[in-house]
């Protein structure tokens, strides 16, 4: 049986993945996975296709400003989580984008879920976050 995770992409200017390890453990509750393998501490010069492949149309946030954080990148970070079952994945996706968000914020410069294939801008990732883990998550679209 095929089970689903949430795999995260996050461009940012780290000159080391310690803060980044340290984050993803912390908003994640240790559940996410830092990805050895594919993360990098230099450009992705994939990152700008690919990103504007995903960005959102439907609910468009994306800007020049971020266009610009993607194309500027130095390094790539690639987050997993563990299997998804039904009945966690209201808490995973929770915790995808606590990690997204705490990855924005220790250097990140614009996050994918690669799982779902989209990109929203930096500023809609942390609005979303900040609304997921509040009281009142119905503010969520």
């Amino acid at each position: 049986m095929w089970v689903p995770k949430h795999i995260l992409c996050v461009v940012g200017n780290w000159s080391s993945f310690d803060d980044v390890r340290s984050a993803v453990q912390q908003a994640s509750d240790s559940a996410f996975t830092f990805d050895e393998e594919y993360s990098l501490l230099e450009p992705d010069p994939r990152m700008t296709a690919a990103f504007d492949s995903c960005r959102d149309r439907a609910r468009p946030t994306w800007s020049d400003d971020d266009r610009r954080a993607v194309a500027n990148h130095s390094a790539v970070v690639y987050v997993m989580s563990p299997p998804v079952m039904a009945e966690s994945s209201a808490m995973y996706s929770t915790m995808a984008l606590r990690t997204i968000a705490a990855l924005l914020r220790t250097g990140g410069t614009a996050a994918k879920s690669e799982s779902a294939g989209i990109a929203h801008s930096r500023a809609e990732w942390l609005r979303l976050a900040d609304a997921a883990t509040s009281a009142d998550a119905a503010t969520l679209p």
